[in-house]
């Protein structure tokens, strides 16, 4: 089930990008240039987080948690959806609908089988622990950076850190 979810995600994506794409040739006025570029943006959401690429998976977790759980993914695929029939063109109103019906779908797929989420979480914490493994020196750095920039917070969590132990 987790393949076809993504494999459907991705398709989707592809007829998103068509139809910004589409709009976007048209010439289109202020608004409907706003509206193809946002549509192309939440399209590039959407596959960046259905790839599963570790390095983007960790970006995707931080910036784009709702599309870890059912009701936050189907509120963004909702959301593009009616974004769609914005255009007014048959091509946006055959995307709003295939989104709607894609947000009601991967609604109905993460309640009835929770592996597809169980799967997405594991993607998620398998790429965050291979980006911390990886960025080690980096993140070490940073956070001594961040304690001599911010002395009174170091010592702070320092002090809270302390009492746990």
């Amino acid at each position: 089930m987790v393949i076809l979810t993504r494999l459907i995600n991705m398709g989707l994506c592809v007829l998103l990008s068509a139809t910004a794409v589409l709009e976007l040739i048209g010439l289109p006025n202020f608004q409907t240039l706003v509206l193809a570029v946002y549509l192309f943006a939440f399209a590039c959401i959407l596959c960046c987080f259905e790839t599963h690429i570790s390095f983007i998976a960790s970006l995707a977790a931080s910036n784009f948690g709702f599309l870890y759980n059912a009701k936050g993914r189907a509120l963004f695929l909702l959301f593009v959806g009616i974004l769609c029939f914005s255009f007014g063109s048959i091509l946006g109103y055959i995307s709003g609908i295939a989104m709607i019906a894609d947000s009601i779908f991967n609604f109905f797929v993460i309640l009835k089988y929770p592996e597809v989420q169980n799967q997405q979480r594991k993607d998620l914490e398998s790429s965050s622990r291979d980006f911390v493994r990886n960025n080690q020196g980096a993140i070490a750095r940073q956070g001594v950076a961040f304690a001599q920039n911010n002395p009174q917070q170091a010592a702070a969590a320092a002090r809270t850190a302390s009492t746990f132990v």
